[in-house]
């Protein structure tokens, strides 16, 4: 009768190779988790768009590759790196964007007193400034003096 083989007490050798394939097992199952911890990490917001064909086929390829495991995945993957790329470009714009809604909000501050003066009604006394990003109150320039 022949030898069941699980019976038989493993060689050094395989006893080794045993263990070097559960230690790569549990280094997939790690870089898995940590892959969905970061790709779960605040993605609350959903967007809708329309690709075209080469795009999408960017999308199959990174889903097929493995890179990522739905088309969705892929997306938000490819968004973050190109983020990531031109971080000091979105740096300077996002500057730029501020300073954009700060102007605006002045002018819309100085038609509203405008307004007000030639309504003949009371004007507001000592309006502040106001940060149109944060809709808070924005703090005076320490250099600025109260008067």
């Amino acid at each position: 009768m022949e030898e069941d083989d699980s019976e038989r007490p493993l060689t050094e050798e395989e006893d080794q190779e045993r263990l070097v394939q559960e230690l790569r097992k549990a280094q997939r199952v790690a870089r898995a988790d940590e892959r969905a911890r970061r790709e779960s990490r605040s993605k609350d917001n959903v967007i809708t768009c329309r690709l075209d064909d080469q795009a999408l086929d960017a999308l199959d390829t990174l889903v097929e590759a493995g890179v990522r495991s739905t088309r969705a995945g892929a997306a938000s993957w490819l968004i973050g790196v190109g983020l990531e790329a031109n971080r000091p470009l979105l740096e300077e714009l996002t500057q730029t964007v501020a300073e954009i809604r700060r102007l605006r909000h002045a002018a819309a501050y100085r038609a509203q007193r405008f307004t007000r003066r030639d309504q003949d009604t009371p004007e507001p006394a000592d309006q502040p400034d106001h940060n149109h990003a944060t809709d808070q109150p924005s703090r005076r320039p320490r250099w600025r003096s109260e008067r």
